[in-house]
């Protein structure tokens, strides 16, 4: 089932949300920009979910960062996947968090933010293997969608095998969103939760 929705914020948090050091994000509660609250005996600051969204609103903030710690997210990999994950990032705006890496390097420090619920990867890049195994030493509970179109028959075959999902022919993104719906039930997380209803 879908996770409640988180009512108070760290410091950190909001700073992993908004996409700024840490240091920032207690600046803007110094100068009052956003409504915290101290913890009784202790100098660790609290925020409300009312009103890190009302900062984030008037702030000019998209709303939908705020399920960098919230939601399930997924990973986009591959240097010519910038089009998929803008346009799945669309299309699950405010539902599910959609970060992109054209790179191995880019792919380990928005796994490190994002924490991805699945990962999509481009199987024809030739460090996507070897990048698969970095993320998942350090987040083993992702699951990764292959995307496999352009690999030989032979490929495809021995990828369905190991992966829990192969995409191995070309689709729309609506074709497939539904198909990760269906992959996520089977497999048990919480993204169809947030994604269901979002398709037309």
């Amino acid at each position: 089932m879908k996770a409640r929705p988180k009512d108070v914020f760290t410091t950190g948090e909001v700073a992993k949300i908004c996409r700024v050091a840490p240091r920032t994000a207690s600046k803007w509660c110094d100068a009052g920009r956003i409504g915290a609250f101290r913890i009784p005996g202790s100098k660790d600051r609290r925020i409300p979910r009312e009103a890190l969204l009302h900062f984030m609103e008037s702030s000019g903030f998209p709303l939908h960062w705020l399920n960098a710690v919230t939601g399930p997210s997924i990973l986009v990999y591959g240097e010519g996947y910038a089009k998929m994950a803008s346009a799945l990032e669309d299309t699950l705006r405010d539902k599910v968090l959609v970060v992109y890496a054209k790179d191995a390097f880019e792919a380990g420090m928005q796994a490190a933010y994002a924490k991805p619920t699945w990962m999509v990867v481009d199987w024809t890049d030739p460090k996507a293997e070897a990048m698969v195994g970095r993320v998942r030493a350090t987040h083993p509970n992702v699951l990764v969608c292959i995307v496999a179109a352009q690999c030989p028959n032979n490929v495809r075959h021995a990828l369905k095998v190991k992966w829990p999902m192969v995409i191995d022919e070309p689709v729309t993104i609506e074709a497939f969103i539904n198909k990760l719906v269906d992959a996520s039930k089977r497999h048990g997380d919480d993204l169809h939760d947030a994604i269901e209803g979002t398709t037309p």
